[in-house]
């Protein structure tokens, strides 16, 4: 106390908000809770109480190497059924990308599952099941 009227400190102010901006306590208990940021959802995907696998998004993993003998193997895929809701998934192995070995995988996952609307992911984008892929199955 007897220092502050006999000496002068120059920049006190300064020097103790420094020292209380750079303190860790004093941070924590100055933070503010962080919102969370979600973008908004499809249309198809916010329909309340629905059976898994009703919406389903598909897209393809690979290529794996699948033992085919003792000593060959070969190139392989998988066709990655995901629920929209759940979030479940339905793995199905595809010889390759063609359109014929895709529509087999779909005819076994259609014949496990029950399947109302189907979605094709291509790369960042999702697809309607529209035009002539639909009409083949």
């Amino acid at each position: 106390m007897k220092y502050r009227m006999k000496y002068w400190i120059v920049g006190h102010v300064n020097l103790s908000r420094k020292i209380v901006r750079d303190c860790i306590t004093c941070k924590r208990f100055r933070g503010k809770p962080v919102q969370q940021k979600m973008a908004s959802l499809q249309q198809f995907r916010v329909k309340p109480c629905t059976p898994p696998f009703q919406t389903t998004i598909v897209d393809y993993l690979g290529p794996v190497n699948v033992k085919v003998s003792r000593n060959t193997t070969t190139k392989g895929y998988c066709a990655v059924f995901t629920c929209a809701f759940t979030r479940a998934v339905h793995l199905t192995c595809v010889q390759d990308l063609s359109m014929q070995s895709f529509l087999q995988a779909l005819d076994r996952f259609k014949s496990i599952r029950r399947l109302t609307d189907f979605h094709c992911k291509m790369g960042n984008r999702i697809l309607p099941n529209t035009g002539n892929f639909a009409q083949s199955f």
